[in-house]
């Protein structure tokens, strides 16, 4: 398979596995927590008392779709596209440049990590302390992220 062709199978498996993260962890997700938005859409971070808001909205059907298959689709989604975009960046003549995606991918799964443990604790178990890192992390992924696509932006622009 040539690199193009690869490129192009880890597009379609990004795009279909974001999908399916979209359905479930945010369509779905957000019936079981009363319309909440979930950690991971929340670019700005939340604080103690919105995360204690969402894991009380939250149902047990929530927390078992959270914690089983939008978690499995949340693990393969950053490590797909963290791939693409260093393959991109790689495609498009910066090699060096091909680690940042990743750095998002890193990102996104510790925050991935810090969530779970929030969900699992649930409203009465999570500290302010649990908060305050997953919030950062959060906005960490989201600030590699943009930077990431900007840079690929400007290599393809002047490509």
């Amino acid at each position: 398979m040539s690199a193009r062709g690869a490129l192009l199978a880890l597009a379609l498996a990004t795009a279909a596995v974001h999908a399916a993260l979209v359905w479930v962890g945010v369509v779905r997700a957000m019936r079981e927590a009363g319309g909440l938005r979930p950690f991971d859409l929340r670019p700005l971070g939340y604080d103690h008392a919105a995360a204690e808001a969402y894991l009380a909205a939250l149902t047990e059907s929530g927390r078992a779709l959270l914690l089983g298959p939008v978690a499995v689709l949340d693990t393969a989604y950053p490590v797909l596209l963290g791939a693409l975009l260093a393959g991109l960046l790689w495609r498009l003549g910066r090699p060096w440049l091909a680690p940042l995606p990743l750095l998002y991918t890193a990102a996104d799964l510790w925050e991935n990590a810090r969530v779970r443990a929030m969900i699992a604790a649930g409203p009465e178990g999570v500290t302010p302390e649990m908060v305050a890192g997953a919030s950062a992390v959060t906005q960490g992924k989201y600030a590699l992220l943009v930077m990431a696509l900007a840079l690929l932006w400007a290599v393809w622009r002047r490509r």
